[in-house]
């Protein structure tokens, strides 16, 4: 509960925003409250009483109110007064307030043939802060969506570098690199900037997205990092990703049991070793197959698909023919992996196992594992009408809106803090 939240009260359609931070208070807890439109008035520090079963009760101006958390969405919803027709409040978990202005600067890396664009991050005050690389998943994208987190953790304390995937500004294809030739340039990046004179060169780890849990894992094997912090990354093997992905979908959909044979047969085909030929026709006719049955469309990328004979060597999968376990079991620094509890491409329960697994093998303590209830892929919960229990025999409905929980960039802020990546370096 300690933290800090953000909502309304609401009432006939017209709402008042408030703030609120949840503080130890000895053995209880209190409520700091604010009130964003009237600036004037000074926070005012309220009891937070609760029966202990999620419900809670704190004084407003608008009389006693009585919420219940929602714990796996971390939202409190309730009413104030006698009954639910007056006023209702609702309020979100939300991050820490920043503590730091943000100096963007745009650089460009030579790795190899190819230039890899980028800005960095840098939070004003921090005379040599720790800096996260940002390795994307799979696919060809820009750093447009990795912008927001770099500047998320630079004004949290850390430096972000965001770069373009190889390919994106020129005529190369991206969707032609490698796991390793993406790693390389993760190495490529480090090096860059440990030679920076405004960074930590001790402190430079990776944040890394999907299968950029792997290009991050890889790299931790040829360049020292500092720390890895994998949002929804494979512990897995590429081979057992995408069986395990496979068989979740086929689950999902509820298929044949010779249609599921099919969809998890063609996995086992697109990586196992057989002859091109013979390959390409089975390929053929299980996607066939797959598309009558609706797993194709489903589970399949452009690249998992062979157009002809010749790409029946080129699948993402048989490229990317990585299995991470040697390397992380290398690794001694401290881990991060997070997961989406319903997320159908990296199932949580297998790789937070085998994560684990690793770690003991490694003898490695360092290592912290999250479970996002009800997050997918992407780690946001979808929106959704909930219902929630005010102990007042009728339950409570109300709408949540589809967003990433703050619990996901707390956690990552809490390990880079307790790993030591905050603060001025060496």
């Amino acid at each position: 509960m300690a933290g800090w939240w953000a909502g309304a009260f609401v009432r006939a359609g017209s709402v008042e925003q408030v703030a609120a931070e949840v503080v130890p208070d000895g053995d209880s807890l209190a409520l700091v409250l604010s009130f964003p439109d009237r600036p004037l008035v000074p926070p005012a520090r309220l009891p937070l009483r609760t029966d202990g079963a999620g419900r809670f009760r704190f004084g407003t101006p608008y009389g006693a109110a009585r919420v219940a958390l929602d714990s796996a969405v971390q939202e409190l919803v309730g009413v104030v007064g006698p009954d639910s027709a007056g006023v209702r409040v609702h309020l979100r978990r939300m991050l820490p307030p920043a503590t730091h202005e943000v100096v963007r600067e745009a650089v460009r890396v030579a790795s190899g043939r190819v230039t890899l664009p980028g800005t960095l991050f840098r939070p004003v005050g921090v005379r040599r802060p720790a800096v996260a690389i940002l390795v994307q998943g799979r696919g060809c994208g820009p750093i447009t969506g990795f912008e927001a987190q770099g500047e998320m953790l630079a004004r949290h304390g850390v430096a972000a570098l965001a770069y373009d995937k190889r390919g994106v500004d020129s005529t190369r294809r991206c969707d032609t690199a490698t796991i390793a030739d993406l790693a390389e340039d993760v190495v490529t990046i480090a090096r860059f900037l440990a030679r920076r004179g405004d960074v930590d060169p001790a402190r430079i780890g990776t944040v890394s997205r999907s299968a950029g849990g792997w290009v991050s894992a890889l790299a931790s094997s040829r360049a020292p990092i500092a720390f890895l912090a994998m949002l929804v990354g494979p512990s897995t093997s590429v081979a057992r990703q995408q069986l395990g992905s496979m068989e979740v979908v086929a689950h999902r959909l509820r298929l044949a049991p010779n249609d599921s044979v099919d969809a998890v047969r063609y996995v086992e085909v697109s990586v196992g070793p057989s002859d091109r030929a013979r390959r390409y026709a089975e390929l053929t006719r299980l996607l066939a197959a797959g598309r009558r049955a609706g797993w194709a469309q489903e589970f399949l990328e452009p690249d998992d698909v062979a157009n002809g004979e010749a790409a029946a060597d080129s699948l993402w999968a048989r490229r990317n023919a990585y299995d991470p376990a040697s390397d992380l079991r290398r690794f001694r620094g401290p881990i991060l992996a997070i997961y989406g509890g319903a997320d159908e491409v990296v199932p949580a329960e297998e790789n937070v196992a085998l994560l684990r697994r690793l770690a003991a093998d490694a003898g490695n303590s360092r290592v912290r594992t999250l479970v996002v209830p009800e997050a997918g892929h992407g780690l946001d919960q979808p929106e959704a009408m909930r219902t929630i229990d005010l102990d007042t025999g009728a339950p409570l409905t109300y709408w949540k809106a589809r967003r990433t929980p703050p619990i996901v960039h707390e956690t990552l802020l809490d390990f880079l803090r307790e790993a030591g990546m905050m603060g001025d370096g060496r």
